[in-house]
C-alpha cells in the first residue's frame, strides 16, 4: 500500500501540465464568382465548399461560410490556399475541388487567437474552352446533325 502511495505521489509531483495552444481561426465567407466577360453566358456557380491548405499542409474540406481553427501557424507569413470545391454529380457525400475554376490565393500574418475573415473570389480558368456556347444554343434547337451513319 505504500508502494502505491508512494508511485501515485510521485507521479503527481513529477507530472507537468503543457499550456494549450491557442488556435487562430480563418473565417471562410460564401465564394464570390467573377463570370467571364460574354453577355450570353448563364452562370449558376454552385459553390458549396473551401477547401483550404495552409503552409502546404491540407487543413480539410469545409462547407461555407464557417470558421476554421488552425494550430500551426508561422509567425511572420502564412501561405493560405483555398479551392473552390462543388458536390459531385449533387450528393453531398462525395465533394470534390472543381478543376474548371481558379484557387484563391493569400499571404497573411494571424496572430495566435486571432480571427482573419477571408472573402475569397474564384472564375474559370484561361484554359477552360466553351465549346458549346459558340456552336448554338440548346434552347432553339439542337446542334445535331444528320449523317450518313445516322438513323
Amino acid at each position: 500500500m505504500k508502494k502505491i502511495l508512494l508511485t501515485l505521489s510521485l507521479c503527481l509531483f513529477f507530472s507537468c501540465e503543457k499550456e494549450a495552444e491557442k488556435p487562430s481561426f480563418l473565417s471562410i465567407q460564401n465564394f464570390s464568382f467573377v463570370a467571364p466577360e460574354s453577355p450570353s453566358f448563364w452562370f449558376d456557380e454552385n459553390i458549396t465548399d473551401a477547401w483550404v491548405t495552409v503552409n502546404g499542409n491540407f487543413i480539410g474540406a469545409f462547407e461555407t461560410p464557417s470558421n476554421i481553427p488552425i494550430l500551426e501557424l508561422e509567425e511572420i507569413t502564412n501561405d493560405i490556399r483555398i479551392s473552390p470545391g462543388i458536390k459531385e454529380n449533387g450528393i453531398s457525400g462525395s465533394r470534390i475541388i472543381y478543376p474548371f475554376y481558379n484557387f484563391y490565393e493569400l499571404t497573411e500574418s494571424i496572430n495566435t487567437g486571432e480571427t482573419k475573415i477571408i472573402h475569397p473570389t474564384t472564375s474559370y480558368q484561361e484554359e477552360v474552352n466553351f465549346k458549346f456556347l459558340t456552336q448554338g444554343e440548346f434552347e432553339v434547337g439542337n446542334m445535331l446533325q444528320q449523317t450518313e451513319n445516322s438513323d
